[in-house]
């Protein structure tokens, strides 16, 4: 097989080392570590055999089917499989700044045979939770005229500059029936990074998968001659990655040629006598106690936000889904916000270059160590058994139900100011303690106190407004807008109504339940079914999340998108569902995801009017046990 000729230069300009290559005047980003992340697999006994394969360049996803249903669709045995491919418009291994970078994304369905044929999904991401693009196959029921593949190109049309020692990552996101999983690709800056070969052509030579699982496995074979201590040297036995794949798709090489050089090393493996016996490892160090989670999840992330464990020098990308655990480190990067939700329903928005240290465990009130930039707080409920804290360089702030920002910074001290409610700030060189009210600042240094100051509560919302635009700050600021209206700012929200569980509104209640399938609420109307929830349900989802579904009255598109609005009170929010067809045949639901700590359900709690709506077409829910029922899915979902 012949490769294009940008395969031989590569190659050329990886061996003649002696040879120097002109450096480029402005530098480049320079690959320094490609990493998968592929989560547990799910199973199932009516999905069975579900694998994920990641690699540089390529992802497969498999499942199998078992009659689960009982109407022999399926009789066991058949898969339903998906590849995607991508391949970068410049050499992955050196990225030009300043220059365009375009992804070419391919995905394709092989369903062995089986009436449904799965889909896939592929994202780009680069340097920020906000995809640059994506491309998705829709999988499809016994439907002849959907597509089986499809080929797309994304545009990055600008790779940024950078100083000498800056880092980026940008990945992948890919998905398919059987999972998902994250191709990480890592870079750091160098003003001296050699200039980059031509720029490969757009189409993927399927070549490159094979040479990359070529490439791993001679990784590992040859990761175990050092290991074992067997002694074999030469090219064959090159410890890196890229030698063994550069062989293998400049060379030419067969499948033949590729089983045998794998066989080889396999063969001298097996035949190995250390020369030197290795020293007997130490025993390992006793395993420290697993770290707890600590029930917080992010909600909202923006840019480059990183986790780092306590105790261990690796930062993370962080995502969504990331677990918190106690003692975890979460920091944000130039330009980066996020927002975490907490199990006590209090939330913290960070602003661009902060750091925070999560300290308390989910049965206690959130409780976190500021270490550098600017926080706000908003705490939703009033905490009766104790106090929200944060720990600060000079101070300790506490509050039981208010909101407010404090900053620190290494040098200048801390900052701590009031926007509804009122905190109790301890200075720690002096131990005195000062109570702010709302629309009150201090400075805290080594010294002590600064005198307390008014502040524009308008403008703070404002500059905080311009980081964070989504509904965590309209709810922020509703919240002191109803205080500075009632005049009382120390003082709980908005009074609850009196008929709220008492039965009042339309026909039907609330229940909870709690079985093999986990924890769930939702509506009983008992002319219909004592025991069956019918209109809307909610699940508990582990790991800080909850799973909506929603009753369409009418027949909709399966694996279309739909809105679905939630009204409590006079809270509104909208979300994008995926529309599935009902088991009764007699219409369609929609099905989304949110977090555990979204403000909606908060309002939920104490509204005396509930309303969903699908697509604008909204309808009245009933009233009764809703307070109750909320509370009980809560305390049963913490536990």
């Amino acid at each position: 097989m012949m490769r294009p000729m940008w395969y031989r230069a590569f190659l050329l300009a990886g061996l003649i080392a002696a040879v120097p290559l002109p450096a480029a005047a402005s530098g480049a980003w320079v690959l320094t570590e490609v990493t998968t992340d592929k989560p547990p697999i799910s199973e199932s006994p009516c999905y069975p055999g579900k694998t994920i394969d990641l690699s540089d360049g390529s992802a497969r996803f498999s499942q199998g089917y078992a009659d689960c249903s009982g109407q022999g669709r399926v009789k066991g045995g058949e898969r339903a499989n998906t590849t995607i491919r991508w391949q970068f418009s410049q050499p992955v291994q050196l990225l030009q700044p300043d220059t365009p970078l375009v992804v070419r994304v391919s995905i394709t369905r092989d369903s062995n045979p089986v009436p449904y044929h799965g889909g896939g999904a592929a994202y780009f991401y680069f340097r920020s939770q906000s995809a640059v693009g994506g491309v998705e196959l829709k999988g499809f029921l016994d439907n002849p005229n959907f597509a089986r593949s499809i080929d797309r190109e994304i545009r990055l049309d600008r790779v940024p500059a950078g100083r000498d020692g800056d880092k980026l990552t940008m990945w992948m996101n890919v998905s398919g029936e059987s999972g998902g999983g994250d191709v990480f690709y890592k870079y750091e800056f160098r003003q001296q990074a050699a200039a980059a070969p031509p720029s490969p052509p757009p189409a993927k030579d399927p070549a490159d998968i094979k040479c990359g699982q070529y490439a791993l496995a001679a990784k590992k074979q040859a990761s175990e001659n050092v290991a074992r201590g067997c002694g074999y040297t030469g090219d064959r036995w090159q410890a890196d990655y890229q030698p063994h794949f550069l062989w293998c798709e400049a060379a030419a090489t067969t499948d033949e040629e590729l089983a045998r050089e794998t066989g080889a090393r396999s063969a001298a493996l097996a035949q190995c006598r250390p020369t030197v016996t290795p020293p007997t490892p130490a025993p390992p160090p006793p395993a420290p106690p697993a770290a707890r989670d600590s029930g917080a999840r992010f909600s909202s992330l923006s840019g480059e936000i990183e986790v780092r464990h306590d105790g261990e020098k690796e930062w993370r990308f962080a995502k969504l889904g990331t677990v918190l655990r106690v003692g975890d480190h979460v920091r944000t990067s130039e330009d980066s916000t996020a927002i975490i939700g907490f199990a006590d329903l209090s939330t913290f928005l960070m602003k661009p270059e902060s750091e925070i240290v999560i300290t308390t465990p989910p049965e206690r009130d959130s409780m976190v160590r500021l270490v550098a930039g600017n926080i706000l707080k908003n705490v939703r409920k009033m905490l009766k058994d104790g106090t929200m804290e944060v720990e600060m360089s000079q101070a300790i702030a506490g509050a039981r139900g208010t909101i407010f920002a404090v900053g620190t910074s290494p040098g200048a001290g801390d900052t701590a100011a009031v926007l509804q409610g009122a905190i109790e700030v301890r200075s720690k060189a002096t131990g005195r303690t000062i109570l702010l009210n709302q629309g009150q600042r201090v400075a805290i240094t080594a010294r002590g106190f600064s005198p307390v100051e008014s502040f524009d509560i308008d403008a703070e919302l404002a500059r905080w407004g311009e980081r964070f635009p989504g509904a965590e700050m309209a709810d922020i600021r509703q919240r002191v807008d109803e205080s500075r209206a009632r005049h009382a700012p120390s003082r709980d929200g908005p009074s609850r109504g009196p008929a709220a569980d008492a039965g009042d509104g339309p026909y039907g209640y609330w229940a909870v339940s709690e079985g093999a399938d986990g924890v769930k609420m939702g509506l009983i109307f008992p002319d219909y079914s004592t025991t069956e929830y019918v209109g809307a349900l909610f699940f508990c989802v582990p790991q800080g999340g909850v799973r909506v579904s929603v009753d369409s009255p009418g027949r909709l598109v399966a694996g279309s998108k739909a809105k679905v609005t939630i009204t409590a009170d006079a809270a509104t929010v909208d979300y994008r569902g995926t529309v599935q067809d009902k088991m009764t045949d007699d219409g369609s639901i929609v099905v989304f995801d949110t977090t555990f700590n979204d403000p909606i359900f908060e309002d939920l709690a104490q509204a005396t009017t509930i309303g969903i709506g699908i697509d604008g077409r909204k309808v009245p829910l009933p009233m009764r046990n809703s307070r109750k029922t909320f509370k009980q899915f809560f305390e049963r979902c913490h536990r």
